[in-house]
């Protein structure tokens, strides 16, 4: 169905005329859906009848682990730039609020920072990609699940992450008095099988610092205290074996 539908816009375009001065973007919104519910009896469901998987990333769609935020990002530019960038490769770290400024950018307009605070233009990495391009400042996730008898079959425990350079924490902010807390060096583990966060305190630590700074830019930590108190719990397990198996 992706394929047909990409295939009729593609068509499309040329039809009209516009193939060779558009920018198309092909991506995700999350990684594809694979938690079992803690009733899988009732649904059935096994690792052979899920209808996605995401290994060897952890886990998928609701989940802030990379089987739930790292998707596909394909982009097609126009004629002008098209030669350096045809069937490259870049390991440029970006999120979809990078897209609108991105495109923005791509179609010669000015950026409107007041329109898209959380994002920055990519167009650089676009048109000529190279892995030695650092983002230079931090990506954030935040994810409050709604309650546990309203969420059917997926959803994680409350969480916020935070990626800075090659570190990830996890801020699963509801469990306990004071939350829990996981960090991964994901260039070094990117499918997060070992939590580092007792061999680098210092790390763990200053993320954080700046996860907590992000959220009072919208939200002062009273409402996560709050959040924290309702002890709520995520209703879904991991579909897979984590650690020993991959380390392996």
């Amino acid at each position: 169905a992706v394929d047909n539908s990409v295939g009729r816009i593609m068509s499309s375009l040329v039809e009209m005329g516009l193939d060779r001065n558009t920018t198309i973007v092909f991506t995700s919104d999350n990684g594809g859906l694979a938690s079992f519910p803690r009733s899988t009896k009732r649904y059935n469901m096994t690792i052979e009848n899920t209808s996605t998987t995401n290994r060897p990333y952890r886990h998928g769609k609701t989940w802030l682990y990379e089987g739930g935020v790292r998707v596909p990002l394909i982009v097609r530019v126009p004629d002008g730039d098209a030669d350096a960038a045809a069937g490259k490769e870049s390991g440029f770290l970006t999120t979809g609020t990078d897209v609108y400024p991105t495109l923005l950018d791509l179609a010669g307009l000015s950026l409107r920072p007041g329109d898209h605070m959380d994002g920055i233009s990519i167009a650089p990495a676009v048109k000529n990609p190279t892995d030695g391009v650092a983002r230079g400042s931090p990506l954030f996730w935040h994810f409050v699940t709604m309650k546990e008898k309203k969420r059917g079959l997926r959803g994680q425990k409350q969480c916020s992450a935070v990626v800075d350079g090659g570190w990830k924490l996890l801020d699963f902010f509801s469990e306990g008095k004071n939350g829990t807390r996981e960090l991964y060096n994901i260039e070094k583990d990117p499918f997060e099988i070992d939590d580092v966060s007792d061999r680098y305190p210092e790390v763990k630590e200053r993320l954080f610092a700046t996860l907590k700074d992000w959220r009072n830019n919208w939200a002062d930590e009273d409402f996560y205290r709050k959040e924290m108190d309702k002890e709520r719990k995520g209703i879904c397990k991991e579909p897979w074996s984590i650690g020993k198996r991959w380390a392996e």
